[in-house]
């Protein structure tokens, strides 16, 4: 993982999807008996430097979305509250610091509608991530653990 815990999985997403369809593909066609692709070989490498920082990225990353997600909600609350009273003279300080990016710079300010649907769409990015990482981790599990033998 690059930057390690502190990478952007948003901008990374498809190159993490595809890692992970990839690693499921092989886990699921060359079984460890095989080892054809010798992925098994390297599997503590690829454990410990891609799907363990990977699920704590992930983690860390729906906390932090989670977090905008109340300090958006609380904007919108107190912006419904003083929707009767005279208008701020100055900006609310507490403002959500999510920002678009693309090749030609900063996007234009979003509406507090739609930051509120690009962190729930993260956030249910963050869900699918972290389904897919649990099962690879429990494909690795059935081939690595010894499977109990059934009595007869």
């Amino acid at each position: 993982m690059p930057d390690d815990f502190s990478s952007d999985l948003l901008d990374k997403n498809d190159l993490i999807f595809a890692a992970l369809n990839f690693f499921r593909y092989v886990i699921i066609s060359d079984p460890k008996e095989k080892n054809a692709t010798r992925f098994w070989d390297i599997l503590v490498v690829i454990t410990e430097n891609f799907l363990n920082p990977l699920h704590k990225a992930v983690e860390l990353s729906r906390a932090h979305y989670k977090l905008e997600l109340v300090k958006l909600k609380e904007i919108i609350v107190s912006k419904k509250m003083c929707k009767g009273q005279q208008q701020r003279k100055t900006k609310d300080k507490s403002v959500v610091s999510l920002k678009v990016l693309n090749d030609n710079g900063p996007m234009p300010e979003m509406t507090m509608e739609q930051e509120h649907n690009v962190i729930i769409l993260a956030l249910q990015n963050f869900d699918v991530l972290e389904s897919v990482i649990s099962r690879i981790k429990e494909l690795i599990d059935l081939q690595v653990l010894p499977q109990p033998q059934q009595q007869s």
